[in-house]
């Protein structure tokens, strides 16, 4: 039986509707943001700190030293 390979559009095929709208999203960003050459350093900017405020919320429940504790 061959390897099957896990592509990025496999990826979103599997995850539905949510992963194709991020995908669909990602892909729109990067398309504005190098048209629009004279903001591409402050749309950059503010998309990584929208993403590492996401991050930040998501894993703000998040133990990071329970293994130590164990």
């Amino acid at each position: 039986m061959p390897k099957r390979r896990c592509t990025l559009s496999r990826a979103a095929k599997l995850s539905g509707a949510p992963g194709r709208e991020f995908l669909g999203f990602g892909y729109t960003f990067l398309y504005i943001t190098l048209r629009q050459q004279d903001y591409a350093l402050l749309l950059g900017s503010i998309a990584l700190f929208l993403v590492l405020g996401v991050v930040m919320f998501v894993t703000r429940r998040v133990d990071w030293y329970a293994r130590d504790a164990s």
